[in-house]
This record gives C-alpha cells, sequence and structure tokens, in this order.
C-alpha cells in the first residue's frame, strides 16, 4: 500500500513539475512576444525582429500577432507594400482582428489606394466602434484628395458628438497637426486635460508634440506623468513602452520597485538600446523623419472645435516673387495567404505555421540600415539642414523640373521618388527669366516613370486642375504626396505676369516646383508660390484667399523634352484617386543642403 502511495506521490509530483515547467515556457514565450511589441512602439526594430524570427507561436493568437507586428514594422520603415502583405495574412487568419484591420488602410492609404483604404477603415470601425482611427483615415483621404474642408467638418462633428473622448482628441490633434496647425493641437489637448487631467492618452500624446516641436523638457515631463497614470489605471503595457521611450533616448526615469503583474502577465521592461532622438520637425533638420512610428496623438476633444478654415494662416514662405517648396511610394502586394481553420484540420496548422515561420525567417531578415532610423537617408553628410520641395521626373525617365529656388545656392541634390527610390541628381540648367531648374538623374528611372513627352497642355481659365507635391515635408515627412484641388481663375499672375497664371488650388511650403495636373493628366503648370497673406494683411487689412500662382507650362526649356498642346485633350477625365495612383511615381521630393 506504501508503494503504490509512493508511486502516486511522485507521479504526481511529476505533474506538477512538468506543468510548472510548461507555465514558465509558455509565461517566456508570453514575455518574448510582449517585448517584441514594446520594441515596435519604440522603433527598435531590429531588435523586434530578431525576437519574432526565434519566437516559436503556441496558437493562432501568436500567428495573428505576430504578422500585425511585422507589418507595423514595415509600414514604418516604409515599406507599405511588404506591411499590406503581413496585414492582410493577419486578416485572413481572423477578420476580428481590429490592428489587421486598421494597419491594412494605413498601407493602402500609403500606397495611395484610397478606396481599399477606406474598406479597410470601416472594417476597423466594425470591430471597434470606440475607436476613432478609421475617421482619421477617411480624413486624410480627404486631405490628400483636396477636400480638406470636408475632413475637417467630419472631425469637427466627430469631436462635438464625443467630446469626452481621448480617442477623438487624438484623431483630430493628429489631422490638425497634419495641416500645419500643431499649436492649435496642442491648445486643445492642453483644454482637454484641463477638463480630464487623469487622461494618459491625452498626456502620452501632448508630450510627443512637445518633444518633436523642441520643448524636450515640457516633453518629458509629460511622459512621466503619463507612465505614472498607466500604471495607476493598470495598464502597465503602454506605462512599460514609454519606459523604453525614455530608455532609448538615455533619458532617466523612476521605475516601480516591484512591477505590477499586467493582464496576466509579468511586466517587462525592454533593456536600453541605441537610438537617434527624434528629429525636431520645426527645424529643418533632415526632413526624414525616423522610422519610428509616433505614438497615436490625443485629438482636441473641445467643446467648441475649431475649423481649419478659422485658424490662423500658416506663415508664407519668403521669396523675391511669392514662392513654395516639397513629396514618395512602392510596389503592389502580393495576395494574402489562405485562412486556416485549427478547429478542424490541426495537421494542416502545423504546415502553415511551419511555412509562417520560413516565410518570417525570409522577409523579415533585412539588412541593419534596413532597421535604422533613417534619420539621413539621402546621400548628404550628417548633420546638414536639408532644404526641399517638390518636382516631377520628364525626359523618358533621365530629368526632373523644379523651383529654381528649390535647389538655389544648395551643395549636392538628390530626389526621392513616389516609390521611394533615392536618387542623386546634378543641375544640368538654371533658368534665368523663369522660377525654374532642370536636374539630370545620376540613376535613369525607366521611361514609363516620366511624363510622356505629349502630356503638356496650356491652362485654360475656369477649367478643374489639381496641385501635386510634398507640403510641409519637413513636418510631415515625405512619405505620400498631396492632392489638392481648385481651378485655373486667371491667365496671368501677378500684376499681370505672363510668365505665371494664377489659381485657387491651395498651396503651402513644400509644393514649390511640383505639377499642376487637368484632369486629363496633362502638365498645364509648375507650382510656384503664394501671396504672402501676413504681409498682405498687415498693409491692407485683409486675408486674400486661394490666390496662388503656377509657371506656364509653355516655359518649360528644351532640356525638358516636352511638347506643349493647345487642343482639347481626348478621352474621360481622370478621378482624383486615379490621378494621384497615375503620378504617384512621376512626383518627387527635390532635396538640398547649404
Amino acid at each position: 500500500m506504501r508503494k503504490k502511495t509512493d508511486h502516486l506521490g511522485k507521479l504526481i509530483l511529476t505533474f506538477i513539475l512538468v506543468g510548472a515547467q510548461l507555465c514558465a515556457i509558455a509565461n517566456e514565450s508570453d514575455i518574448s512576444l510582449r517585448k517584441a511589441s514594446i520594441l515596435v512602439a519604440t522603433g527598435q526594430f531590429k531588435d523586434a525582429i530578431a525576437i519574432l524570427k526565434q519566437y516559436e507561436p503556441k496558437d493562432r493568437e501568436d500567428e495573428l500577432a505576430i504578422s500585425v507586428l511585422t507589418g507595423k514594422i514595415y509600414l514604418a520603415i516604409d515599406r507599405p507594400a511588404k506591411a499590406l502583405e503581413f496585414f492582410e495574412d493577419a486578416q485572413a487568419q481572423s477578420l476580428e482582428s481590429f490592428d489587421a484591420a486598421i494597419g491594412a488602410a494605413h498601407a493602402n492609404l500609403k500606397l495611395g489606394k484610397f478606396k481599399e483604404a477606406e474598406r479597410h477603415a470601416q472594417a476597423a470601425k466594425k470591430i471597434d466602434n470606440d475607436s476613432a482611427e478609421p475617421d482619421f483615415i477617411s480624413a486624410v483621404i480627404g486631405l490628400r484628395t483636396g477636400n480638406p474642408s470636408r475632413s475637417n467638418d467630419s472631425l469637427v462633428k466627430l469631436s462635438t458628438q464625443r467630446p469626452e473622448s481621448e480617442s477623438v482628441l487624438i484623431v483630430y490633434a493628429k489631422f490638425l497637426t497634419l495641416t500645419g496647425e500643431s499649436l492649435i493641437a496642442k491648445q486643445n489637448a492642453a483644454n482637454f486635460l484641463s477638463r480630464a487631467p487623469n487622461s494618459p492618452d491625452v498626456q502620452d500624446y501632448l508630450a510627443d508634440l512637445e518633444y518633436q516641436s523642441g520643448n524636450k523638457t515640457e516633453g518629458i515631463r509629460l511622459k512621466k506623468i503619463a507612465a505614472q497614470l498607466y500604471e495607476k489605471q493598470g495598464k502597465l503595457f503602454k506605462r512599460d513602452i514609454i519606459f523604453s521611450w525614455l530608455d532609448v533616448n538615455h533619458l532617466p526615469t523612476e521605475r516601480p520597485s516591484a512591477p505590477v503583474k499586467p493582464e496576466g502577465q509579468q511586466a517587462v521592461v525592454p533593456q536600453p538600446k541605441t537610438l537617434t532622438p527624434p528629429v525636431e520637425p520645426n527645424s529643418k533638420a533632415d526632413a526624414q523623419v525616423a522610422t519610428a512610428k509616433p505614438k497615436v496623438a490625443p485629438a482636441p476633444a473641445d467643446p467648441q472645435p475649431k475649423l481649419v478654415s478659422e485658424i490662423p494662416t500658416p506663415k508664407s514662405i519668403v521669396s523675391p516673387q511669392p514662392v513654395l517648396t516639397g513629396l514618395k511610394l512602392e510596389q503592389q502586394p502580393s495576395a494574402p495567404k489562405p485562412r486556416v481553420d485549427s478547429t478542424l484540420n490541426p495537421e494542416a496548422v502545423k504546415v502553415a505555421n511551419a511555412a509562417r515561420k520560413e516565410t518570417r525567417l525570409q522577409t523579415t531578415y533585412l539588412p541593419e540600415n534596413e532597421f535604422a532610423t533613417p534619420v539621413q537617408r539621402f546621400p548628404f553628410p550628417p548633420n546638414v539642414m536639408i532644404t526641399g520641395g517638390s518636382g516631377f521626373i520628364v525626359d523618358g525617365g533621365k530629368k526632373v523640373v523644379t523651383n529654381r529656388h528649390v535647389i538655389e545656392d544648395g551643395k549636392e541634390f538628390a530626389i526621392r521618388t513616389g516609390l521611394g527610390e533615392v536618387i542623386k541628381v546634378r543641375v544640368v540648367f538654371i533658368s534665368q527669366s523663369d522660377d525654374i531648374a532642370v536636374l539630370e538623374l545620376e540613376k535613369p528611372l525607366p521611361a514609363d516613370r516620366a511624363i510622356p513627352v505629349g502630356a503638356y497642355s496650356k491652362p485654360r481659365v475656369g477649367r478643374n486642375v489639381v496641385v501635386m507635391g510634398y507640403p510641409l515635408w519637413y513636418m510631415l515627412g515625405e512619405g505620400s504626396p498631396s492632392l489638392t484641388n481648385g481651378m485655373v481663375s486667371k491667365r496671368t499672375g501677378l500684376k499681370d505676369d505672363m510668365g505665371t497664371f494664377q489659381l485657387t488650388a491651395k498651396v503651402n511650403k513644400g509644393n514649390s516646383g511640383g505639377p499642376v495636373f487637368d484632369l486629363f493628366g496633362n502638365v498645364v503648370g509648375i507650382t510656384v508660390g503664394k501671396l504672402d497673406n501676413k504681409k498682405i494683411q498687415t498693409d491692407e487689412g485683409f486675408v486674400p484667399e486661394d490666390v496662388n500662382f503656377a509657371i506656364h507650362v509653355d516655359r518649360m526649356p528644351a532640356i525638358a523634352n516636352a511638347k506643349v498642346s493647345s487642343s482639347e485633350s481626348d478621352g474621360a477625365e481622370l478621378s482624383t484617386e486615379e490621378l494621384y495612383q497615375v503620378m504617384l511615381g512621376k512626383v518627387v521630393m527635390v532635396a538640398t543642403y547649404k
């Protein structure tokens, strides 16, 4: 009897030990995946990939998380087509994943596939109706296709309907920042916090705004407040993201002596990693925004949100004549992987998991510089102040047309295409009579990447036109060009200048040198500038609206190899989305330093 009892005791002890080991392994796996998530959130992509490559998923949830994290990495390093593959793979595994749906929306947005972006955004909205991120996607689509007022109005309405929502505040603040109104975004966030001080998401986003605008001390202070609030509310994952961010930026912080166990897991704080601090957007220092994906920032939850049209006009660019300056893209993704039902076919799941791991080992193995924060992605010396504008590819992919003032006094020159290529260029022509310059690519692009030789037409008063370029690129990033709609309002420019014409499509600093298209896809002008609204307001007492200027396309030099037609265009007009898709790889950002 005693032998049986001893044997039973040993068996029970064995089960306990095995169970404990299995729990330890599971806990270690959870910790690894959690740590990878924190690394991704703070832009430490190379370290995150190292974890994901070695991680053995336990179930479909793990596979889903890995696909989403990998998609986020590719999205952050400006590889939207690759990111879309992983987000679609995640959607194939679960149609109820908000992160997968919103990730696919963001990837399609970067690719200029607005209908697909909107479709995924609406799918995400059905999964989580409380999140305002799908509304942000819709607003950015409106901004990119020339309908900023409609986008602003929709977010104002949402802010009025949900004045206490942190998510809505953050989304509207992000939108305001995109339109150049970061000061209003900060004020709205501050107003929200005055009413609801225990709002960690808003504290965190306001910290990002302050830090990125150069007020680093205030940004760090707000970060630490947000971390304390997250801890009090039991949101330890978000708290640990802040701790990791402080480590990455070499900033001391006080951690709790005994970490609280978050959501059934042990609290994990990644070890400090070396990473270049974020570039301050207001300094024209390298416009290449750090790839670390910024945290979702709180949008204004003001009871009476301000309309963009009511916001003070941003500073115009000073130039001998009214001028501006500022553009990027990628390839199409492959089809998503088929969905596997683990409850019906366990063997198929094993095969699928093995295939996914092999795919991860291949697709996530990238050179180290792929995961470095791209503070200096242009081929320029470090620590130079980059200036830039827009341009468009001509002459069968060999040259780029831009404004003279964009490259004037520059030392070296490069372009970034809408598909993400960075190519050195040299100046081969500068007009002495017009604000035009022509650059030659060090490595020519395929001929189909250029504006066709015959796709140039004279502007006609009353005709609809679209301005395409990279407005405020140093603040908004060079990831995607923007469109603004308008019409040709006058055949001549300032003081009846015959070399320019007037249009109502809005332009901002960064647009200079970019193309003005008609709706048939013809270039009808080269964006050059706007009135100095601040000076006119001071001198005349009013602010003019929708008075912008472009150079007549027939002023382009022969070296650009462009044939201008004065006849009516054949064929159907393009929608703004179709135009965006066609021209995305043909409009470039032009960069230099002095």
